[in-house]
């Protein structure tokens, strides 16, 4: 039998938005077999998913997963939720990579704060070279969340390596890198004061704001350290890549360039012309 929603129904006009409720109403369709009176336990399951809406619960959290890139990841409380300019971060590493002379061994690959592992796990299954990949986490919340990804995409890409450093970046055992990727915390205490109750209140604090915000008022703190880091871990030639928050730029590239242990550093605007990405080469 043909399946049909009505989309004129009331319970689907609180949404206010035409695309989530079609990402709704198809994913629904996904669980609910076609036996019985599957209409009604459809329409009983959107409804149950708006009621959560109201209330500002994110739908990836509601739904278990959420697209980036051309993958879907596995995501829920206590894991941030992947972002489309992070997408635009992935992007440009990869064309980092492809820009550069084929390397016959593989591409070792740090991600810091990996969170669910969308920018690693991403890299790794679309990069042509080889790849090896640590990702660094330390949340307990989000750890079970990078381990289903990350089971995910070996079951995707046999041929990927990868491993999980449970634990701070400060104490990871510094090893010679090709690339060292981040979207660390980087609100400042104003800013999490501004942002849309369906971050601030389900989304985890930890992946927004840095906890040593009050060292760092402008939330610098996490790159600071990256950095730090950074500059013994990676070979020459090595790319440091940042996504940024709005309060970044306005310090990051000087300080880099005074460092004096970085190259070709720049900022790169995001899709909506805002300074959101930072790039830099590691000198010999």
């Amino acid at each position: 039998r043909r399946r049909h929603i009505d989309f004129s129904s009331e319970s689907l006009q609180p949404l206010g938005l035409v695309h989530e409720a079609i990402w709704i109403v198809e994913d629904v369709l996904k669980q609910v077999p076609p036996a019985g009176d599957w209409e009604d336990a459809a329409l009983a399951e959107i409804r149950k998913i708006i009621d959560r809406r109201k209330v500002a619960e994110p739908l990836a959290y509601i739904l278990g997963h959420w697209a980036f890139r051309s993958h879907e990841f596995f995501v829920g409380p206590g894991v941030l939720i992947p972002r489309p300019e992070t997408e635009e971060l992935v992007e440009h590493v990869l064309g980092w990579v492809e820009a550069r002379a084929v390397v016959e061994r593989s591409i070792k690959i740090v991600d810091f704060g990996a969170g669910s592992g969308c920018i690693a796990l991403s890299l790794a299954l679309e990069i042509k070279n080889e790849a090896e990949v640590i990702m660094i986490e330390d949340s307990p919340k989000a750890l079970p969340w990078l381990k289903k990804n990350l089971e995910k995409c070996k079951i995707k890409k046999s041929s990927l390596t990868a491993e999980i450093f449970e634990g701070p970046w400060t104490t990871w055992p510094i090893a010679g890198c090709d690339i060292v990727v981040s979207n660390p915390p980087y609100l400042s205490g104003q800013e999490m004061n501004e942002i849309d109750d369906s971050v601030s209140k389900f989304e985890p604090v930890a992946a927004l704001m840095p906890e040593n915000i009050s060292i760092y008022p402008d939330a610098s703190g996490p790159y600071r350290e990256i950095i730090e880091i950074a500059e013994k871990a990676l070979r020459t030639g090595g790319l440091l890549a940042f996504e940024l928050g709005l309060r970044q730029p306005a310090w990051i590239e000087n300080y880099l360039s005074e460092r004096k242990s970085f190259e070709d550093v720049k900022l790169v605007r995001d899709m909506a012309g805002k300074s959101r990405f930072l790039f830099a080469t590691r000198k010999s």
